[in-house]
């Protein structure tokens, strides 16, 4: 074990992304992952969208919105290391 922790991201399980009036009237929910990479100060170095829910808007909202999340990065020691990982982003419409 080389002690490098878990990258966190604090509040995404409570964490609520907009969809737009269209996505909610069509009735457009789905899952997308994307591939965050972290700097060692916990922003985003890149993100790519790796599975699509299906749906362009909401893949965009996805990718727009975690561009501007803050990360607690991953930690080798007490030392903060960049890191990639794949973020799953699922989008379900309140019945």
């Amino acid at each position: 074990e080389d002690g490098i922790r878990d990258v966190a991201v604090t509040g995404v399980q409570t964490c609520a992304l907009p969809i737009s009036a269209i996505s909610r009237r069509l009735g457009e929910q789905g899952r997308v992952i994307l591939k965050a990479c972290v700097s060692s100060a916990g922003g985003i170095d890149s993100l790519n969208l790796i599975k699509s829910s299906g749906f362009d808007r909401l893949d965009r909202i996805a990718l727009e919105t975690v561009q501007r999340w803050k990360f607690i990065p991953a930690r080798r020691g007490q030392q903060p290391v960049a890191m990639c990982y794949q973020l799953p982003i699922q989008f379900t419409l309140e019945k």
